[in-house]
């Protein structure tokens, strides 16, 4: 029997999450960027490589909690986790920090977009959030606050934007404080700055994912909404490089007048560039009761801004075209559901929020924080912001089926309800009942499914 100690690898976090539905327990290894889904029984065995016990002791402790496993079984699992990197050996004994981070929350957290910076190189006209180039950012001590609660809530991946993200003086300091925790890590950028030597870096620093977004099929209709010239081009040319750097790369696309009929084409791009994950939302003209400096500045006024904005009645109208594209260009369409008994939004309240520069917390990006804000992360407890909040239990235990419009509808296994942040933008309340989703359901009805009786 080998007589050395074994221990966690100093590399190895153990994430155990508990939500009053499921428990998550994960072995997350920061150096070989590799995540491991682990049952109880492994997190008991994990929990006994403290760097005081041999294999035999090991395995002698384990047996004695469970009489039923075999010696040999219970070897030959310390020996799958050596193999798997989670474990190593080491010649004397020394008890080893635990590696185990332990988070209770009423629903785990699987992707928080934090903006570490409002400074941005574009002027886009449809900017909620007052982005531009003479804006502030968040320390890198504020950061590292934030990421040490979030790490503690054993999140899934944190998302960096902006303004854009890239611009903040420290930002691969940033990057790094991520990844050694072992939380993977994305960027929501214009990707206007990433060349070939930005994406190697970014590759070498085990980035997981980036979101860009391409506004037209040509320069004169991105770089409109953009605001600034030669933006179309860098950011087809970031797409290309980051696509050879095989990235997981997700793309954006922001309706508007300019390019309304347009979507056909700006859907043939995407697959040219070899873009299959994508996202099709209308520029409408969010929180109308603040002045954007974007607005002000490249608009003239909000009548001049409304001019390029599009209502929800003309997305409706287009959305017919724009599905048939999608099913003749990739065979899908990102907008036909697939059917759910439990149907339920994005995400924003749920499995996701965002945090902005200022330490706001919102269910997310679009979320207004006048309505939606639930604490600041620079100065609350976050999971305990998450867990308690009453907009977000309010969000959570919202039914829409509850409605006697709804509790009646045929299309109840393809619609949530509607977004609450976007019917809170329309109605100036998140908890209604939504034409505009009906509408878009009928719309989207050809392509749909309908059993005889799901209710």
């Amino acid at each position: 029997m080998n007589s050395k100690y074994v221990l966690i690898d100093p590399n190895v976090k153990i994430r155990w999450t508990k939500t009053p539905q499921k428990e998550i327990i994960q072995a997350v290894h920061s150096v070989a960027e590799k995540t491991f889904s682990l049952n109880r029984k492994t997190l008991n065995l994990l929990n006994l490589c403290d760097g005081t016990k041999t294999y035999e002791e090991i395995i002698a402790e384990f047996k004695r909690n469970n009489p039923q496993t075999k010696s040999e079984s219970i070897l030959k699992a310390v020996e799958t986790l050596f193999e798997k990197g989670l474990v190593v050996e080491r010649e004397s004994s020394r008890q080893s920090f635990s590696r185990l981070s332990c988070a209770e929350l009423e629903y785990p957290v699987g992707v928080v977009t934090m903006e570490i910076t409002n400074r941005c190189n574009l002027r886009c006209l449809h900017c909620y959030n007052d982005s531009g180039p003479h804006r502030n950012h968040l320390s890198t001590t504020e950061i590292e606050c934030i990421v040490d609660k979030l790490d503690r809530m054993n999140v899934g991946r944190i998302s960096l934007s902006g303004g854009e993200p890239l611009l903040h003086p420290h930002f691969l300091d940033i990057a790094t404080t991520i990844r050694d925790r072992g939380i993977p890590w994305s960027i929501f950028s214009n990707a206007v700055l990433i060349d070939e030597k930005m994406a190697k870096t970014l590759v070498d620093h085990g980035i997981k994912k980036v979101t860009t977004s391409l506004d037209g099929s040509t320069a004169e209709s991105h770089d409109f909404l953009r605001g600034v010239h030669g933006s179309f081009q860098k950011t087809v040319n970031a797409v290309k490089i980051l696509r050879a750097y095989d990235v997981p790369l997700e793309v954006h696309c922001a309706l508007h007048r300019n390019n309304l009929r347009e979507m056909p084409a700006i859907l043939r791009l995407l697959h040219s560039l070899g873009v299959d994950k994508y996202a099709v939302a209308p520029v409408r003209h969010l929180r109308p009761h603040k002045e954007n400096d974007n607005n002000k500045n490249k608009a003239g006024n909000e009548n001049k801004y409304n001019e390029f904005t599009i209502t929800m009645d003309d997305f409706i109208n287009t959305l017919p075209e724009v599905v048939k594209a999608e099913y003749e260009i990739f065979g899908k369409s990102t907008f036909v559901p697939d059917p759910d008994p439990d149907c339920k939004n994005c995400g924003g309240g749920t499995s996701r929020f965002m945090i902005y520069s200022d330490g706001k917390m919102v269910p997310c990006p679009q979320s207004d924080p006048e309505f939606f804000t639930f604490g600041n992360a620079l100065t609350d407890n976050i999971a305990e912001a998450w867990n308690n909040a009453e907009i977000l239990k309010r969000m959570r235990s919202f039914d829409f089926k509850s409605t006697k419009e709804c509790s009646i509808c045929e299309y109840q296994l393809y619609c949530n309800g509607g977004c609450p942040v976007a019917k809170y933008e329309l109605y100036r309340n998140g908890f209604v009942l939504d034409p505009y989703t009906c509408k878009t359901i009928k719309v989207l009805q050809p392509y749909l499914d309908i059993p005889e009786k799901h209710y």
